[in-house]
């Protein structure tokens, strides 16, 4: 059973048959016949990197944060401190609720309202009570953050807010 139908354009349907089409409508042909087989080839293409990213991370906390240190200079990494208060999941041990953690994370200060695009928003981690984040461990006892994949919240949740079983949702 074929799983993506593809109808032929028509320079390429007279190509099949044996007509001789024009240059142009060849041409034409053959474009919008690479764009069908582009199109049904990335249909079931992976999900997005910062899906793959909240999959493949060692673990999904949130963290009652106490404090924010900033870089020297912006962009930089963040360091933010806290108390672990949910384990949502853990592929490793040795982090618990309770447990004290420094997190490092790239990060850099919006411009002109605008949120950096790949980094933590330096001035939404210094001012978030909360935070649910991705993490990687580091060597010794120290964590990064997974792909900058955090959101900052009010208040601890019982539930995760940032969608792991989805792609196309940032967290």
């Amino acid at each position: 059973m074929l799983k993506h139908a593809i109808t032929l354009p028509a320079g390429l349907r007279a190509a099949r048959d044996g007509v001789r089409p024009s240059g142009l409508g060849l041409l034409a042909g053959g474009l919008l016949f690479g764009l069908a087989a582009f199109v049904a080839g990335t249909a079931d293409a992976a999900p997005e990197p910062n899906y793959n990213v909240r999959l493949r991370a060692d673990f999904h906390i949130q963290v009652e944060l106490d404090s924010f240190r900033p870089p020297v200079a912006y962009p930089g990494e963040c360091q933010v401190s806290g108390t672990v208060a949910h384990v949502f999941r853990s592929r490793l041990s040795g982090l618990e609720v309770g447990d004290s953690i420094e997190i490092a994370t790239p990060c850099d200060v919006a411009l002109e309202g605008q949120p950096p695009a790949t980094v933590a928003d330096a001035e939404e981690l210094e001012s978030a009570p909360v935070i649910e984040v991705f993490l990687n461990a580091r060597d010794g006892a120290a964590y990064e953050m997974a792909g900058s994949q955090y959101m900052a919240l009010k208040a601890v949740t019982d539930e995760p807010m940032c969608e792991t079983e989805r792609a196309g949702i940032m967290c």
